[in-house]
C-alpha cells in the first residue's frame, strides 16, 4: 500500500513538472530550459568585493510596492472589505516579490 501511494505521488509530481515546463514553453515562445539551469537563476551582486543575494534589493522593493498598495487601499477606504489584513499584506508582498523575480530574472 505504501509503495503504491509513493508511486502515485511520484507520478503526480512528474505530471506537475511536465505541466509547468509546458506552461513555461508557451510563455517563453517555445524554448524550454531545464528547471535547474543557470538561465532561470538570479545571480549574486558584487559590492566592494563582497557577494550579496539579489533578494537584498528585490525584497525591499517588493515591500515598498506592498506598502504603497496598502496606502492606496486605505486612502480609497477599501481595506474594510479585507477579512484578514495581515494575511492580505503578506500575500501582496509575496505576489510582488514573485513578479519582480519573474521580471528581473535572467
Amino acid at each position: 500500500m505504501i509503495k503504491r501511494l509513493t508511486a502515485s505521488r511520484s507520478v503526480f509530481l512528474q505530471e506537475a513538472v511536465r505541466y509547468a515546463l509546458s506552461f513555461k514553453a508557451e510563455m517563453s515562445g517555445g524554448r524550454v530550459t531545464s528547471v535547474g539551469s543557470r538561465g532561470d537563476m538570479l545571480h549574486e551582486m558584487s559590492i566592494g568585493g563582497m557577494l550579496f543575494s539579489p533578494l537584498l534589493v528585490i525584497a525591499p522593493l517588493a515591500f515598498l510596492l506592498a506598502a504603497a498598495t496598502r496606502m492606496v487601499l486605505h486612502y480609497l477606504e477599501l481595506r474594510r472589505y479585507i477579512w484578514k489584513e495581515a494575511w492580505f499584506d503578506v500575500a501582496v508582498f509575496v505576489c510582488y516579490l514573485a513578479a519582480i523575480v519573474y521580471l528581473f530574472g535572467d
